[in-house]
């Protein structure tokens, strides 16, 4: 009898830890930022335990292709950001297929020539891309920015990152002031590169950025005492901006998948991938689009659904399911896509 009642409880606890891996995805990332400083009055060392609402807006933005607020991922569980033991922790899963991140917008904004620096402690994940950094923010709704990054690729090597900058004039479809684009994509990049190739790194690693005031930004990776440089003139003065910390990870979309190229590959389907697939439907198995358990049942089922499980997590279940008497099927999802980093 105490057998079988040790064999339920490891049971619910594995059934729990397979569901919340299942429902979260295999994409995440964890970054910890420390001791900002800037020269415009800003800085949080993130030591009281509480992100301070009077200097940061916490939001989630799709980096790279404007930072103003997303109006999906919800309900969580979604990348999250808190202070913890002393620093700024971005940690958790993404919800959607490309580059999703929780951001710290700063609420003031600001004008001139800056310098800032931040030490980002701590950067790991899993999945198919993940990274953190710095966004300086034209505060005009044009969304001109210009990222600075620290970021993992599939097919990297384990440990491997690249120093990578990217520049943007482009904003999201629906956000106050965004002119409608082809695809709902913003305009395309006024470029990017990277200060150095994907190679081990050795944390902390200081992020600084230098604005003169006029066009030119000189960003710095300042990795165990060397510089890693980049220099990027922007096409128009940033009159106004916001400073913005970030830290993201992309969802598998399917290996060799690209949303946006508009084809609608493996992988992709219209909830994931509208601007590829086209507008959801019933029966077309996504739940989306105004759909629900009540006028699609097929594509939105009630309550948790536990998928097909496959491969060592299977074979411990059964072991288990032997013992306790009991029969459940459980799984895992996983997905990969090659694409650019953050």
């Amino acid at each position: 009898m105490a057998m079988k009642n040790y064999s339920f409880i490891l049971l619910v606890c594995l059934i729990s830890l397979l569901w919340s891996k299942s429902a979260s995805g295999a994409d995440f990332v964890d970054a910890r930022f420390d001791n900002l400083t800037t020269s415009l009055g800003l800085s949080d060392n993130f030591d009281d335990g509480v992100i301070d609402p009077a200097i940061w807006s916490i939001e989630k933005a799709r980096v790279g292709y404007g930072i103003w607020k997303l109006f999906r991922c919800d309900p969580p569980p979604f990348i999250a950001a808190s202070e913890q033991g002393g620093e700024l922790r971005i940690s958790g899963y993404t919800c959607e297929y490309y580059d999703y991140c929780r951001v710290l917008v700063s609420q003031q904004t600001f004008s001139g020539p800056f310098t800032l620096e931040v030490d980002l402690t701590s950067l790991s994940g899993s999945g198919t891309q993940w990274g953190a950094g710095i966004s300086i923010v034209k505060d005009d709704f044009s969304a001109i920015q210009v990222i600075q990054s620290v970021g993992h690729w599939q097919g990297w090597t384990a440990g491997h990152y690249a120093f990578q900058w990217i520049a943007r004039h482009s904003c999201i479809d629906g956000t106050p002031g965004c002119p409608a684009s082809p695809g709902g994509l913003g305009t395309p990049e006024i470029g990017y590169g990277f200060a150095k190739d994907p190679g081990p790194v050795t944390l902390p690693i200081k992020l600084r950025v230098v604005y003169d005031g006029g066009t030119e930004f000189i960003l710095y990776w300042n990795m165990a005492g060397v510089d890693y440089q980049y220099t990027h003139n922007a096409p128009e003065i940033y009159d106004t901006y916001r400073i913005v910390l970030h830290g993201g990870a992309r969802l598998g979309d399917g290996t060799g998948a690209a949303c946006g190229n508009a084809v609608c590959e493996s992988g992709e389907n219209s909830c994931n991938c509208p601007n590829d697939c086209g507008p959801t439907s019933c029966g077309d198995g996504c739940c989306g689009g105004g759909e629900n358990s009540s006028n699609c049942p097929e594509d939105c089922v009630v309550g948790p659904s536990i998928p097909t499980m496959t491969g060592w997590s299977a074979v411990v279940l059964a072991l288990v399911l032997l013992v306790g008497g009991a029969l459940v099927v459980g799984g895992i999802r996983s997905g990969a896509a090659t694409v650019k980093p953050l």
